[in-house]
C-alpha cells in the first residue's frame, strides 16, 4: 500500500508540475544563462577569487579585499532565431550577506560591441546589489536582482556579454556570484 501511495503521489506531483502554467513559464522563461564559475576571470583579479565549480559560484578567497571581475560571453541565444529580443530582462543571482551595506556588493553590466564598428562597446544596463531592486529568499539568503534591458537585442547588432564584479572592502562579509540570466520581460 505504501508503494502504491508513493507512486500515486509522485504521479500527481509530476502532472501538476507539467500542467501548471507557473511551472511551464519558469521552464520556458530563460533565454540564456551562465553560472558564475564558467565566466572568464579577469587576470588582474583572479588571485582574489575562490571559484567553486561544484556549486558554480565565485567569491573572495579568505581575507582578500578589492574587486573581482568576470566576463560572461552571451552566445547561443540567436541560434535558429536571430531575434530581435525586444522585451528582455537581466537577472543576477547572488549572495550579499551585508544586504544594502556598502562593504560588499555584486554588480553586473550588460554590454554590447557593435558589429558595424560605428560605435564602441558600451553599457546597455547596469545592476548593483546595494542600490537595485533585490528579492532575497528568507531560508537560504540567496538573492536575485532584475533590471529591464532598455533596447532590442539582435544578432546582427553586435557582440553581447555580461560583466560581473564582486566588491569587498571588509572581511565582515563575502559576496558570492551564482549566475546571470537573460529572461523575457513581462510588462
Amino acid at each position: 500500500m505504501r508503494t502504491m501511495t508513493k507512486c500515486f503521489l509522485a504521479a500527481v506531483l509530476t502532472a501538476t508540475a507539467l500542467l501548471s502554467p507557473v511551472f511551464a513559464q519558469t521552464a520556458a522563461a530563460q533565454i540564456w544563462s551562465n553560472i558564475a564559475s564558467s565566466c572568464v576571470l579577469d587576470s588582474s583579479t583572479a588571485a582574489k577569487a575562490d571559484v567553486n565549480s561544484g556549486f558554480g559560484t565565485v567569491g573572495f578567497k579568505g581575507a582578500k579585499l578589492g574587486r573581482i571581475r568576470l566576463t560572461c560571453p552571451i552566445s547561443g541565444i540567436f541560434v535558429g532565431d536571430s531575434g530581435p529580443y525586444d522585451a528582455v530582462g537581466l537577472t543576477v543571482s547572488f549572495y550579499d550577506n551585508d544586504g544594502r551595506g556598502t562593504a560588499c556588493g555584486v554588480q553586473a553590466a550588460l554590454l554590447r560591441w557593435n558589429l558595424d564598428a560605428h560605435e564602441g562597446g558600451r553599457d546597455i544596463v547596469d545592476f548593483d546589489s546595494n542600490t537595485g531592486t533585490v528579492a532575497t529568499e528568507p531560508g537560504t539568503g540567496r538573492s536575485t536582482g532584475h533590471v529591464q534591458v532598455p533596447e532590442t537585442l539582435y544578432s546582427g547588432g553586435g557582440y553581447y556579454w555580461v560583466q560581473l564584479e564582486l566588491v569587498r572592502s571588509s572581511t565582515s562579509c563575502n559576496p558570492l556570484a551564482v549566475g546571470v540570466h537573460l529572461v523575457p520581460f513581462i510588462h
